[in-house]
């Protein structure tokens, strides 16, 4: 099997004369392309025959990432491709791991896949010999994403299938044949008085699914005193990857449910009871990337898991940056840690019905209840319980949906509102839920576009409880301005 292997933006290394070539395998860095964008290279095809066409790309779930690969010889264009379209079928991240063919999307409530890897299934058929092949932006269909080429692939393997796939050995797809064709030399002069060789580290990191170091020694033999070693290949070994030896102990990381908390039992409670010994959630940064505040948000769940026996936290750029949002379980609540706290936001359709009576308390206090997006009409058994709407002071909250499970900048930015709230000369869209609340006691304070109540306000004692019909934060988040990375000049 031959295979070339071509990116986006075109760079080379030189290396001494001594150093064997490989012609028919050609490697450069990945870049980012705006619709005005083509990269070239001229690369030179060993044999005629038929070779599969891959564009290696990134492609979160929803949006259209068009590029076109084009190969010319002799003037001519014997090979041309758009890739990208959203309903192109692609390997994943995943495909090896649940055996899946190449299929469009990719995706979990936690996050989702975006290594992806792309062909026509139909061979080019270019001859022996130079050829150049171009790498063009075209317009991308509506909702459009930035086109991020990782690199693109010739082989003359013509089934769907990649180096790892099956039997399953690594999660991003072509990344092992791309890492075979990397080339960086190395040599040195042994000053030592005795025979010697250079021991590389790979450390401990994410570099899915082989996360596991290694070392290894060049070159293959020893190098005499006052010699130069040979020149050898270090490159198919070179992995970009987390340094994780920081601290020892029991890793446990949260994957939950984007923009949700996840379940107390696994994320809380095991450590609650000293069943894991460090917190490591840096990976779910690395993975799936979310915005600042609701990275907050997780962090929150980390604090909440080691308060009860201080155990490590391997989350230690947000720790520096001074985001506090304390998470409260239900029985923490239940066993009187309210009293250190002046403001309560409680999100959900489900509670505990130990709490109601114990917020209430609270809230008579001097406590201030901000109660959203379900308002918790129900038990944890899904059954109803009053407990809630007597301390709201509503008599119902019926409850419609039109998504859930939505993803900050995913699913969120592409979503309809639901309805709209007027809060005095301010209106706010709301997406996902809406409530149209039934007071029974509590004052009106917002409205839904027909005039049902949308926001209220009971006093209680020296304390306020507030019910809003909608996750509210959701709407600031799908409006914000969200500055992710620099952008490239």
């Amino acid at each position: 099997m031959k295979q070339l292997i071509l990116a986006g933006a075109l760079a080379a290394l030189a290396a001494p004369a001594a150093i064997p070539q490989e012609p028919m395998i050609v490697v450069a860095e990945g870049e980012r392309f705006t619709t005005t964008s083509v990269a070239t290279r001229k690369v030179t095809i060993p044999t005629a025959g038929r070779y599969r066409v891959w564009s290696r790309y990134q492609a979160p779930p929803y949006f259209d990432y068009a590029h076109r690969v084009e190969i010319t010889q002799g003037g001519r264009t014997v090979f041309s491709h758009v890739y990208g379209r959203i309903d192109a079928p692609r390997f994943w991240s995943f495909s090896g791991a649940y055996n899946l063919p190449p299929i469009p999307q990719c995706w979990w409530p936690w996050g989702a896949d975006h290594d992806a890897a792309e062909d026509p299934r139909e061979p080019a058929t270019p001859a022996a010999g130079e050829a150049e092949i171009r790498l063009v932006t075209v317009a991308g269909q509506k909702p459009a994403g930035d086109r991020m080429v990782d690199c693109i692939i010739l082989t003359t393997r013509l089934e769907d299938a990649y180096k790892g796939w099956q039997p399953y050995g690594v999660a991003s797809p072509f990344a092992h044949e791309a890492l075979d064709a990397t080339r960086l030399y190395v040599r040195f002069f042994n000053s030592s008085g005795g025979p010697a060789q250079l021991t590389p580290k790979k450390p401990v990191g994410h570099f899915q699914p082989s996360y596991g170091g290694h070392t290894w020694k060049i070159p293959g033999r020893a190098v005499e005193p006052g010699t130069c070693s040979e020149w050898t290949n270090i490159g198919p070994s070179l992995r970009l990857v987390h340094d994780e030896n920081l601290r020892c102990g029991a890793n446990y990381s949260p994957h939950g449910l984007a923009l949700y908390y996840g379940p107390i039992g696994q994320w809380v409670d095991m450590f609650k009871h000293d069943g894991m010994g460090l917190f490591w959630t840096e990976d779910y940064v690395f993975s799936v990337q979310e915005i600042p505040q609701i990275v907050s948000w997780m962090f929150a769940v980390t604090r909440c898991a080691v308060k009860y026996r201080g155990q490590p936290i391997h989350f230690y750029a947000l720790r520096h940056a001074g985001h506090a949002v304390d998470l409260l379980t239900e029985d923490d609540i239940a066993e009187g840690a309210l009293e250190h706290y002046d403001v309560v936001h409680f999100a959900g359709e489900w509670i505990d019905p130990r709490l109601a009576p114990r917020l209430r308390e609270w809230v008579q206090r001097d406590g201030i209840l901000y109660a959203c997006a379900g308002c918790g009409p129900k038990n944890a058994f899904g059954e109803p319980d009053a407990g809630m709407a007597a301390l709201l002071g509503l008599k119902d909250s019926p409850i419609e949906k039109n998504m859930a499970l939505f993803k900050t900048l995913l699913e969120l930015p592409l979503a309809p509102p639901i309805d709209e709230i007027t809060l005095g000369d301010v209106k706010i869209e709301a997406v996902s839920l809406k409530q149209s609340l039934v007071p029974d006691g509590a004052k009106v304070v917002g409205t839904w576009s027909d005039g049902t109540p949308a926001v209220t306000v009971r006093e209680d004692g020296r304390g306020r409880a507030f019910a809003v019909g909608t996750p509210a934060f959701s709407t600031d988040l799908e409006w914000a301005d969200f500055i992710l990375l620099p952008q490239r000049p």
